[in-house]
């Protein structure tokens, strides 16, 4: 079917059995990374579920368009779709020993490395309280990733510790391949979408010859290894619980933090953080592009912000004083700066049945207020206003929501922020260059598939349709 000396079947249910099929066994990693290799599909990734994994087969035989396709993208779609079923229990795999105190204890090799973290990891489950563990390393991949029962085991073992109260601060190497990077993030996704790590990156160039890796539980145990620039079979690591040892690696670990930068940070999308995440974004003098799956809240009419005041709730109002704060900011950029909102207006019926939240509400405790139709002819109407006062606004009107279930703020290379709308809840928030212009990218060239000569025009006309449709309705 793929080399064209087959016909495809002219019931298109045979082919989709077929994908079926392939789909139910192609559950190791090894499998998936061959099958994104071969499809190029950006859904592709660790947490797709066997439904999903049907469609891409699928429309990879019947030579289906592909959708857009960077690291970006792929990461996007892993965020959106992760789940903590997605890992199979500990249990199903081998376990560490608990070290003894005081002495210092030798592995060797690539498998001698991963021995030496399950037996780390084995001795945080024991501690049976919460604790932090500190994180670098740049010296080769290879021991992560190179065994799936390990990564498998790895994945399940990161997200039991989130679950334990375990937090992290993990030190980034140098961003220098992107792709990579993404990767690397993906496969700690269940600790990031925890909320339980702060990422931090040195900014800076690096010798080509000393590697290490340093990982540390303050006061209680330490994992270290020095290689070569280039060497992917790991010498020597040691693993010691004396307690002076462990005093010096985390003195080296922090002499490493304070040369660094914060990379990414992730929390909980109900905390107080996102407020000053978004703001902070909005205040900063750049092209800017958010994407949602509805109308955008930046551009939330005043009488809709009232009533969520009067929810009368520290949250409320902190949510309130805070989408003020970031229309002043916005409005202060905009004289300079395009800023586009990528958005997606709500079948009609469902706002006249009271079905569609308002945009940034979900996160509200009490739970989500939905529009009236009042309401949603004022917020259409503000867009327009948007549109005649500033210039440098962009409205973007899809067909479909891109991604339903993340909102997205991108800022130059600055900053961008991801929001996860369905369980689990989580925001990833970055400010490494590298990684916040790959998010910018991605969106723009959303945009751009709809930016063509006269869509300012096309948007005004159908903004001004949607109300005279609504008004007539009401």
């Amino acid at each position: 079917m793929r080399t064209g000396h087959r016909k495809l079947p002219s019931n298109p249910r045979a082919v989709h059995d077929i994908a079926a099929f392939f789909a139910g066994r192609c559950k190791d990693d090894y499998l998936r990374s061959a099958l994104r290799q071969f499809t190029e599909d950006p859904r592709l990734n660790l947490y797709v579920d066997e439904a999903v994994l049907t469609d891409i087969i699928f429309d990879w035989f019947t030579g289906a368009d592909k959708k857009e396709d960077s690291p970006a993208s792929r990461f996007v779609s892993s965020f959106e779709l992760f789940s903590p079923d997605s890992f199979p229990g500990n249990k199903t795999f081998s376990q560490g020993s608990i070290p003894e105190p005081n002495g210092v204890f030798a592995y060797y090799s690539n498998e001698g490395k991963r021995q030496a973290l399950r037996d780390m990891i084995t001795y945080i489950n024991s501690l049976h309280e919460p604790c932090n563990v500190l994180l670098f390393t740049d010296e080769a991949y290879d021991w992560l990733i190179e065994d799936q029962a390990f990564s498998q085991w790895l994945n399940a073992a990161l997200g039991q510790l989130a679950a334990a109260g375990v937090t992290c601060e993990r030190i980034q190497p140098p961003f220098n391949d992107i792709e990579f990077t993404f990767s690397a993030i993906e496969r700690w996704l269940p600790i990031y979408m925890a909320g339980a790590i702060e990422q931090y990156y040195y900014p800076w160039a690096r010798d080509q010859l000393h590697r290490r890796t340093i990982f540390v539980v303050p006061g209680h145990i330490a994992m270290y290894s020095n290689s070569f620039y280039g060497e992917h079979e790991a010498p020597l690591t040691a693993l010691t619980r004396n307690a002076d040892i462990v005093n010096v690696c985390g003195n080296e670990f922090a002499g490493i933090k304070q040369r660094c930068r914060p990379a990414i940070s992730t929390f909980l999308a109900d905390s107080d953080r996102i407020f000053t995440e978004a703001e902070a974004i909005a205040a900063i003098k750049d092209v800017g592009v958010y994407k949602t799956n509805s109308l955008s809240v930046n551009t939330l009419p005043h009488e809709i912000n009232e009533r969520i005041r009067r929810y009368g709730t520290a949250f409320t109002f902190r949510m309130c004083e805070s989408f003020e704060r970031r229309g002043r900011a916005r409005a202060q950029v905009l004289r300079e700066h395009i800023i586009t909102d990528i958005m997606c207006l709500p079948k009609l019926a469902d706002v006249l049945a009271g079905r569609v939240p308002v945009p940034g509400t979900q996160a509200i405790p009490q739970g989500a207020l939905y529009y009236t139709p009042q309401e949603y002819k004022a917020h259409l109407e503000r867009i327009l206003w948007h549109l005649d006062m500033y210039p440098n606004y962009q409205a973007v009107l899809t067909d479909a929501p891109h991604n339903d279930n993340i909102i997205m703020y991108a800022k130059g290379n600055s900053h961008a922020m991801l929001v996860k709308r369905s369980s689990p809840f989580a925001v990833f928030s970055v400010a490494e260059p590298t990684m916040a212009t790959a998010f910018c990218n991605y969106l723009r060239r959303i945009a751009d598939e709809k930016l063509t000569v006269g869509a300012r025009s096309a948007t005004i006309h159908r903004l001004r349709e949607e109300l005279k449709l609504l008004t007539a309705a009401m």
